[in-house]
């Protein structure tokens, strides 16, 4: 990686530090946005949530996800619930970032012990799927939305109606990854990309720099 690219990275680490209060999966304060719901298991996971049992809350969340693929608040509290479960703290994170200087390479975590580097790399390996699954389908199901509004009529537009007609047909032919046009929509909207990608963007940055001391690639640090 070039001096210039590496400087951009660590300038977007540190952007991502001003943003840190905008996350609602790493909110400073622990508690983030849980709507109430009465919804059987995510009911059930949001008390096991509240009460400390994280990896129960967890299993309850991917239940509701097996029961309801649409159920954007399950992904998003499987995340919550993940980041808790590995005791990522917000503000530490923060800590560890804001030492980044963008006149200087300097490489965030450093100085971290081993343990907590393997915390941050096992935790953001679990989180960033989940996220990506969440972001994606809401941005797939938006655009199915708009596929059949003739007023959107730009370049954009039409490349995005284009980019859905292989999408769905891919989807149909079982490609690995895609969903038939039937299948949609692939998200309920109740959490959307914009409630997510301030932490999304946190973990990539915690994901990428953790990952450089992973030398042989095993997902652990030794």
């Amino acid at each position: 990686m070039g001096e210039k690219s590496f400087k951009r990275l660590v300038t977007t680490g540190i952007f991502t530090v001003f943003i840190l209060t905008a996350c609602n999966i790493f909110n400073p304060s622990g508690e983030g946005d849980l709507p109430e719901t009465s919804e059987g298991k995510l009911s059930v996971g949001q008390s096991l949530l509240q009460s400390g049992d994280y990896a129960g809350a967890m299993n309850a969340f991917k239940g509701a996800i097996e029961d309801d693929s649409t159920n954007s608040f399950a992904y998003y509290s499987y995340a919550k619930a993940a980041r808790f479960k590995h005791e990522l703290n917000g503000l530490q994170l923060s800590k560890e970032l804001t030492g980044l200087d963008g006149s200087s390479v300097q490489v965030p975590f450093l100085d971290t012990e081993t343990e907590l580097l393997n915390t941050y790399l096992g935790a953001t390996t679990i989180i960033r799927p989940i996220l990506e699954i969440l972001i994606t389908r809401d941005s797939l199901t938006r655009w199915y939305n708009d596929y059949d509004d003739e007023s959107k009529t730009s370049k954009n537009d039409i490349a995005r109606r284009a980019i859905m007609d292989t999408y769905w047909e891919d989807g149909k032919n079982g490609v690995a990854g895609t969903h038939p046009k039937s299948d949609f929509p692939l998200s309920d909207g109740v959490i959307n990309f914009e409630k997510v990608t301030p932490d999304m963007a946190l973990v990539l940055v915690v994901h990428v720099f953790a990952s450089l001391k992973d030398l042989n690639g095993d997902g652990v640090i030794d």
